[in-house]
């Protein structure tokens, strides 16, 4: 991780907006109340019309960046915005693959009228019900999409998120008068790690690449990338060793590519078998992990050190909290181990740049919404609210905040913005 150009943004028109305005500027994940406790999006044409679909990619109304998923409902956290569904028309989405426009209802049910979550969600095409989901861990997140491939193959996807964080992620396939899963989060990884929430879900000609965060022991979470393709019913992983890695540790914040600091003395292994030893890699030594491979229950990742490359096991992870594990590695921000603690909240005291580079990225995340927090601000992502509105502190009202918390606010922005944190506003 790079060291910042420069600690402080100029003076920017954040330290004019006292009170609630500038809350409102730089509170990430907060939202409004809504007015009522149901939201509904429809892709529709009438059916029997004959449709065609558009051309390989040619639509830019997607979720990830890459064409041909096209989106039909999405409630809360959604590519880096916080997204209510909306009511709406799609045209010209054959999800069923018979060349004819299929009527596809997505209901989501709010847990208030007020609320950002859902209690749950029903997902129906041509009048038949795909998904009918419900959650008492409640929904903070819903996606429900058309994929289609260059040959035209369509799928239907629906992306849900709980508020403990479990994803239930599911791609299905119209087969013989109804839909089939054919692909899901649980069934891609199968390791000795933890379940992986699929971040990404793209077409690829007619591949689909999926990556997903897969909580470890070694990283904390990594982020690997595998392509599959779509053959006698089923997807099939074209190869077990990814084509793209990223990872976060406890001490960064964000994901990176970067080299790691070894936290302890290991042994690497010459090939993914892990029966002859390629090297030992030393506690405080920079390690570059290369790649991830799946092998049977086994999380292998294979890295690079002092010139050579060597295989290993990620251990196995100990379900006794909820806590993230500790890693066997981790990174700095330019010379300084960066922590997790929050920088404490003060009315009266202000902070400096070179107290707060000492924070991960996560860190200064919470440490700024804490600031809107202590001023009733109303916070609809889910991390957010659960951290700060059921304190018994959070007042019941608005109020406007000092000069002395808008300049923490606009330097803690500040930072993040030079660190071009995933957080920042």
């Amino acid at each position: 991780m790079s060291t910042p150009k420069r600690l402080f943004a100029k003076k920017s028109l954040i330290t004019a907006m006292l009170g609630i305005a500038a809350c409102a500027a730089l509170c990430f994940g907060a939202g409004t109340a809504y007015a009522a406790p149901e939201v509904s999006a429809l892709g529709i044409q009438a059916g029997g019309t004959v449709t065609t679909v558009p051309a390989y990619g040619n639509d830019a109304t997607n979720t990830s960046g890459k064409a041909n998923i096209r989106t039909v409902y999405r409630f809360g956290w959604v590519s880096g915005g916080n997204n209510n569904a909306k009511e709406g028309v799609r045209k010209n989405l054959d999800v069923t693959g018979d060349g004819y426009a299929d009527t596809i209802k997505v209901m989501g049910t709010r847990t208030s009228k007020t609320s950002g979550y859902l209690k749950k969600i029903k997902v129906t095409v041509n009048g038949k019900t795909v998904v009918n989901y419900s959650n008492t861990n409640k929904i903070n997140r819903a996606i429900v999409s058309v994929v289609t491939l260059k040959n035209k193959t369509p799928f239907l996807w629906v992306d849900l998120l709980d508020g403990k964080g479990n994803a239930n992620q599911k791609l299905y396939k119209y087969e013989s008068g109804s839909f089939e899963k054919v692909m899901s989060n649980k069934a891609l990884n199968k390791t000795n790690t933890s379940d992986a929430v699929i971040t990404s879900l793209a077409p690829d000609g007619n591949k689909v690449n999926v990556t997903f965060g897969v909580s470890t022991s070694v990283t904390g979470i990594t982020r690997v990338k595998y392509s599959y393709v779509y053959e006698d019913g089923e997807f099939a992983r074209t190869s077990n060793t990814t084509s793209k890695i990223s990872y976060v540790t406890n001490d960064s914040g964000s994901f990176t590519t970067n080299k790691l600091t070894a936290a302890g003395t290991f042994k690497a292994y010459k090939t993914t078998s892990l029966k002859s030893v390629a090297f030992t890699v030393k506690s405080g030594k920079k390690v570059q992990p290369l790649s991830v491979r799946i092998k049977g229950k086994k999380l292998l990742y294979k890295i690079k050190y002092n010139g050579k490359t060597g295989w290993f096991a990620c251990p196995k992870i100990k379900k006794k909290t909820s806590k993230a594990p500790a890693t066997l590695f981790y990174e700095t921000y330019g010379k300084v181990k960066l922590t997790k603690s929050i920088p404490t909240y003060s009315s009266t005291k202000r902070f400096t740049a070179a107290q707060l580079q000492k924070y991960n990225n996560h860190a200064l995340y919470v440490a700024r919404n804490e600031i809107c927090a202590r001023h009733g601000y109303v916070f609809t992502n889910g991390e957010l609210r659960n951290r700060f509105m059921y304190k018994s502190w959070y007042p019941k009202v608005r109020t406007a905040m000092n000069s002395v918390e808008v300049d923490n606010l606009d330097l803690i922005a500040s930072i993040e913005r030079n660190r071009e944190s995933q957080y920042a506003v």
